[in-house]
């Protein structure tokens, strides 16, 4: 309903808070689950989550955070090479195993968190980082996953491929009534 070039728009990443996992879930237990990333350790005071799109994008394409909550901790992660994507989907595009919410799911919801799993896990979604960041230093949450954007480009190679976008993996902005446009009123 909007022109892809149109400056107004934006695509603005869908954070993930997730609870309900067993006791004894830890940041570091799952980094211990995927030596296939690279991962470094951020200040909490100095990870700016307002903007997490500009914040993780100092540190490279593919960047997520991962908040923990005991204590409240910070840990950039990036995946180091493709080929785990290749064999966790190989039945889809190239550019969606690229997508960082396609890595997200099924390199770690997927596989990773399967010893932490319950049957009352829960993944909210949040455009706000900072949202995601209060949930694990409340207490609320166990583990909340900041990402980048997904480029349009990724998008719209996907659309026009016939393929679907994984759940969640766009937030535009601004919001369009669409319910008052396809809907009929009468």
């Amino acid at each position: 309903m909007v022109g892809r070039n149109d400056p107004g728009l934006l695509v603005l990443p869908t954070h993930r808070i997730v609870r309900g996992l067993k006791e004894g879930f830890s940041v570091p237990a799952l980094i211990d689950r995927l030596p296939e990333f690279t991962w470094s350790r951020c200040s909490v005071e100095d990870a700016d989550l307002r903007h997490a799109d500009a914040f993780l994008r100092k540190y490279g394409q593919g960047a997520m955070a991962f908040l923990g909550a005991d204590p409240a901790e910070i840990w950039i992660a990036k995946l180091t090479r493709p080929t785990p994507m290749d064999t966790a989907a190989p039945d889809q595009l190239e550019v969606w195993r690229k997508l960082d919410v396609a890595i997200l799911h099924k390199l770690i919801v997927d596989r990773a968190l399967d010893p932490w799993r319950t049957d009352g896990l829960v993944i909210d979604y949040t455009p706000d980082g900072r949202a995601a960041l209060a949930a694990c230093s409340s207490g609320r949450a166990q583990l909340a996953i900041c990402l980048q954007s997904t480029p349009l480009e990724s998008v719209e190679a996907i659309a026009l491929a016939g393929a679907t976008m994984p759940h969640k993996s766009t937030y535009f902005y601004p919001k369009f009534p669409t319910g008052m446009v396809i809907k009929p009123l009468e």
